[in-house]
């Protein structure tokens, strides 16, 4: 896989630029042979759930213990959410990590997406890369945690 990075909100604490690097690293060695669901939403959620647990993530975690809204996973006060829906959801996903963030559960974040070639493949109004970067910008009032966005795509035809 081919991966694009957009840092926001000023740099990730410790230990998120490692656990960034670690997460990059393994992402680029994904490919078709390896993964043959990568280009369905569901094989690309697989995989990356597969993935994130060799790399020490947790499973899903609830935001408040009081409800049942989680993010991906937490590794060392670092939040994740992997979204490959509708674009929709990035705007819950933005509020979900804010608060972790805010509640000191969090120090920093990494949202993983598909670029906006990689979903245009997948589907229709799927989240991109390329719009939550811009979008994310306009709320930097409000949306203040570190946030590293990461864009997948397909490495064929690179």
């Amino acid at each position: 896989m081919k991966v694009r990075q957009t840092l926001l909100n000023g740099p990730l604490p410790e230990p998120g630029p490692e656990l960034a690097s670690e997460l990059v690293s393994t992402m680029r060695t994904i490919d078709r042979p390896d993964a043959p669901g990568l280009h369905s939403v569901q094989g690309i959620r697989a995989v990356m759930r597969d993935r994130l647990t060799v790399l020490g993530w947790s499973d899903r975690v609830r935001i408040k213990s009081s409800c049942g809204i989680t993010i991906s996973a937490m590794n060392r006060g670092i939040g994740l959410c992997v979204q490959t829906g509708n674009m929709a959801r990035f705007y819950a996903d933005l509020m979900k990590l804010q608060l972790v963030f805010a509640d000191g559960l969090a120090n920093g974040a990494l949202y993983v997406i598909p670029t906006k070639k990689a979903a245009q493949e997948l589907g229709s109004n799927m989240v991109n890369y390329e719009r939550v970067v811009a979008e994310t910008r306009l709320f930097a009032k409000i949306i203040t945690v570190p946030l590293l966005v990461l864009g997948f795509e397909d490495e064929e035809g690179a």
